[in-house]
C-alpha cells in the first residue's frame, strides 16, 4: 500500500524539485501538478447521497483539520485550502472563487456544496484559476489541462 504524503511532504518536494526562475504562472502550475499527483477525488463524496455530501462539505469548510488535509482523497474545499497554503508559502497571492464570488479567505460566503477553486492574482493583475479537482484526472494521465486558465 502506498503511503499518502502529508501536505508538508508535498511542500518539501515542491521546494526540492522546483525548477529555477519559474514565473508566477509556471509556479502555480507546478504546485497544482505536485498536489494532483498525490491526491484523488473523494469517492465517498462523489457517490454519497445529498446528506453525506453536505456533511463532508460542511466539515471541510467549518471543521477543517490538518488530518483532513493529509488524507489521500479530497474535495474541492480541501484541495483549495491545501493549494492556497502552499502557494502563499511560496509567495503567490491566492484568492478563492466559487460560482459567482471571489474572496481572499472567507469560505462562509459560498453555498453548501458550491464548487470552489483557488485563483492566483499575478503581479500584473491577471487572475489564473487553478482548479485542481477538475483537472485531477487530466494531470494524472498526462492529458491537456482544461481548468488552468485566465479567469478575468
Amino acid at each position: 500500500m502506498v503511503k499518502t504524503k502529508s501536505k508538508e511532504q508535498i511542500y518539501n518536494e515542491i521546494i526540492e524539485e522546483m525548477p529555477d526562475n519559474l514565473d508566477e504562472i509556471d509556479l502555480s502550475a507546478f504546485i497544482m501538478y505536485k498536489i494532483a499527483k498525490e491526491r484523488s477525488f473523494s469517492s465517498r463524496y462523489y457517490w454519497g447521497d445529498d446528506k453525506t455530501r453536505e456533511k463532508i462539505y460542511e466539515l471541510c469548510v467549518h471543521k477543517h483539520t490538518r488530518k483532513r488535509e493529509n488524507k489521500r482523497q479530497f474535495i474541492c474545499v480541501t484541495a483549495t485550502k491545501i493549494y492556497k497554503e502552499l502557494a502563499e508559502r511560496l509567495g503567490l497571492d491566492v484568492y478563492i472563487i466559487g460560482d459567482t464570488k471571489l474572496t481572499k479567505d472567507d469560505y462562509s460566503i459560498f453555498r453548501p456544496g458550491e464548487h470552489i477553486s483557488p485563483v492566483i492574482k499575478t503581479k500584473d493583475g491577471k487572475y489564473i484559476k487553478a482548479d485542481i479537482e477538475w483537472d485531477l484526472e487530466n494531470i494524472q494521465t498526462g492529458r491537456r489541462w482544461i481548468k488552468f486558465r485566465n479567469c478575468r
